[in-house]
C-alpha cells in the first residue's frame, strides 16, 4: 500500500512539475527558458514529506526534458531531424534541473532553515543556469557575455525570491489552519470540562445529601436500639445504613475519577475575562447557527480568575435557557452585559443576561431556581428538560462564589437574570 501511494505521490508531482515547465519566459538567447516547472519542483520538495525526494526530482526533471522534446517536435514535425534537434536543443535544460537539485539536495540536507533559504536557492538558480548556458555557448557556440551573466543573478534572484515568499504563504497558511484547529478543539474540550464540573458540583451536593441521610439513619437505628424494639426491624435499618454508605463510597469513586478527567494540563489554571467570553461566544454561535437570534456581549473590564469553569456554566446554562425562549422568534437578542459596581458596600462583579423572549409566568418566578422544574416539554415524546441549569446557576453563585442572582421577567417582554460576584472572590484565591 505504501509503495503505491509513493509511486502515485511521484507520478502526481512529476507531472505537476511538467505541466507547469510549459509557462516560461525567454530569455538571451534562442531556447533558454525561464520555467516555471523549477518554482513548482522545489515549492513541492520543501513542503511535502517524501520518502524518496531525490527520485521525485529526477523522475520531474525527465518529464519536463521529454514535454520539451514532445512540443518542439510537434511545432517543427515537417522538419525530418525535428525529434533530433529537440533531443538536442532542450538537453542543456534537462542538465539546468539535474545541477539545480544536486545543489540543493547538498546545501539543504541538514539545515532547512526558512531564514537562509533564500540566499542558498538564489546559489542553486545562478549556478544551474550559469552550467546550462555554459553548455549552450560550448556545444551551440550561443553568445555568453558578462551582460548575460549579470541577467542570471537577476533572473536567479526573482525566481528564489518568489519560491521563498510562496513557501513563507503557504507555511503561514498551515500554521494558522493549525492553529483554528487548536483553538476549535481546545474549545470544544473547555466546553465539557465546564458541563462536568457542573455534573461533579451536582454529585458532590448529592453526596452531602447522601452523608444525611446515612446520619439519620444510623441515628434511627441507634434510637430503636435504645428502645430495645424488634430485633429484625434493628438489622433492617443497619442493613440499609450500610447499603446508602456503599451508595456513598461508588458516588465517590465516581466523583473522584470525573475530577480525574477534568484535571487536564492542556487546560489553563486561569483565564482572563475577556478569553472567556471569546470561548463562550464562539460555544454560543454554535447554538444559535441556523436561528434568527443574536449575541451582543457589552465585556466591560477585564480581569483574571481562576473560577472560569463556573463563569463559563454560569453564563452557558442561562443563555441556553434564553436560546430555546427565542427559537421561534424572528428577531430573538440576548444580550450580556458586564461592570464593575458596588452593592450593599461590596465591591464586585455584575453580570446581566437580557432575553427579549416571551418571559417568564409570574407564578412560574418562584419554581424557576428549583431542582426539576422546566417548561420545555416536547410534546411528541413526552420527555421533560430535567430542569437543572438554573439550579446549577444559583448553588455555583451562592455556594462557591459567596454572591447572588436575581430573576425579572415580565410575560411577552422578556427576560433578565443579574449575577452579581464580589470582586475579591472572583478575582482571588480559591475558596
Amino acid at each position: 500500500m505504501k509503495v503505491k501511494s509513493n509511486l502515485n505521490q511521484l507520478i502526481f508531482i512529476g507531472f505537476l512539475v511538467m505541466f507547469s515547465s510549459q509557462i516560461y519566459i525567454k530569455l538571451f538567447v534562442n531556447h533558454f527558458n525561464i520555467s516555471f516547472g523549477i518554482i513548482v519542483l522545489i515549492i513541492l520538495l520543501y513542503m511535502i514529506e517524501m520518502d524518496d525526494k531525490i527520485m521525485v526530482a529526477i523522475t520531474s526533471s525527465f518529464l519536463v526534458y521529454i514535454i520539451r522534446i514532445l512540443v518542439y517536435f510537434l511545432e517543427n514535425s515537417e522538419l525530418n531531424s525535428a525529434l533530433k534537434l529537440g533531443i538536442s536543443n532542450h538537453f542543456p535544460e534537462f542538465i539546468f534541473y539535474l545541477v539545480y537539485i544536486t545543489i540543493y539536495f547538498i546545501i539543504t540536507i541538514k539545515n532547512k532553515n526558512l531564514n537562509t533559504l533564500l540566499f542558498k536557492l538564489i546559489i542553486c538558480d545562478f549556478f544551474a543556469n550559469f552550467t546550462e548556458m555554459s553548455i549552450r555557448h560550448t556545444i551551440y557556440l550561443e553568445n555568453f557575455s558578462l551582460n548575460i551573466i549579470i541577467g542570471l543573478l537577476f533572473v536567479a534572484f526573482l525566481r528564489s525570491t518568489l519560491i521563498w515568499v510562496m513557501i513563507n504563504l503557504m507555511i503561514r497558511y498551515n500554521t494558522t489552519l493549525l492553529k483554528k484547529e487548536h483553538t476549535e478543539r481546545y474549545i470544544k474540550l473547555l466546553a465539557s470540562n465546564s458541563t462536568l464540573k457542573s455534573e461533579i458540583y451536582l454529585m458532590e451536593k448529592s453526596m452531602d445529601n447522601i452523608e444525611n441521610v446515612m446520619g439519620k439513619s444510623y441515628d434511627l437505628y441507634m434510637d430503636i436500639n435504645q428502645k430495645d424494639l424488634d430485633k429484625s426491624f434493628k438489622k433492617e435499618i443497619m442493613e440499609i445504613t450500610k447499603d446508602i454508605h456503599e451508595i456513598k463510597k461508588e458516588f465517590n469513586l465516581i466523583v473522584r475519577g470525573v475530577n480525574e478527567l477534568t484535571n487536564t494540563k492542556e487546560l489553563k489554571d486561569s483565564m482572563n475575562y475577556y478569553e472567556i467570553l471569546d470561548i463562550l461566544r464562539h460555544m454560543i454561535n454554535i447554538e444559535i447557527k441556523n436561528t434568527k437570534i443574536t449575541l451582543k456581549i457589552q465585556k466591560g473590564e477585564n480581569f483574571n480568575t481562576i473560577y472560569h469553569y463556573y463563569l463559563i456554566s454560569i453564563f452557558r446554562n442561562i443563555i441556553m435557557n434564553s436560546i430555546d425562549a427565542l427559537k421561534d422568534k424572528d428577531n430573538g437578542l440576548i444580550y450580556l452585559n458586564h461592570v464593575s459596581t458596588n452593592i450593599d458596600n461590596m465591591r464586585g462583579h455584575c453580570f446581566e443576561i437580557i432575553d427579549n423572549g416571551e418571559g417568564i409566568d409570574e407564578d412560574d418566578k418562584k419554581y424557576v431556581f428549583n431542582p426539576g422544574f422546566s417548561t420545555k416539554i416536547d410534546f411528541e415524546t413526552g420527555d421533560v428538560n430535567r430542569g437543572l441549569g438554573l439550579i446549577i446557576v444559583k448553588d455555583i453563585v451562592e455556594a462557591k462564589l459567596n454572591g447572588f442572582v436575581t430573576l425579572k421577567s415580565s410575560k411577552g417582554k422578556g427576560t433578565k437574570f443579574m449575577i452579581f460576584i464580589p470582586k475579591d472572590i472572583l478575582e482571588g484565591a480559591r475558596i
